[in-house]
């Protein structure tokens, strides 16, 4: 994967040379609990913010860390909201 995930439980989840043990999965966790009204992708973007997330070009790296955001989930050490929400209909 680019931008590099590992998973290791005995040393928790490396993200860009960024370890991920309880201190940072309990940050992540706050992030969700003040923004948890967001969609997953907002939540992503906030996340990369606050640990410095960015591309070579200077853009938020939001969708590799909305991968890693539902590794986490999927493993349960986060609760994500639910899926995207749907774009309000403009045609009506």
């Amino acid at each position: 994967m680019a931008g590099g995930r590992r998973v290791h439980p005995e040393r928790g989840v490396v993200f860009w040379r960024t370890v991920l043990r309880k201190a940072e999965i309990l940050e992540i966790r706050h992030l969700i609990r003040l923004h948890g009204d967001r969609t997953q992708t907002e939540i992503a973007r906030r996340v990369c913010r606050h640990f410095g997330w960015y591309l070579p070009s200077g853009g938020l790296a939001a969708r590799a860390v909305l991968d890693v955001l539902r590794c986490l989930a999927a493993r349960g050490y986060i609760r994500l909201p639910r899926g995207q929400r749907e774009a309000p209909n403009k045609a009506a």
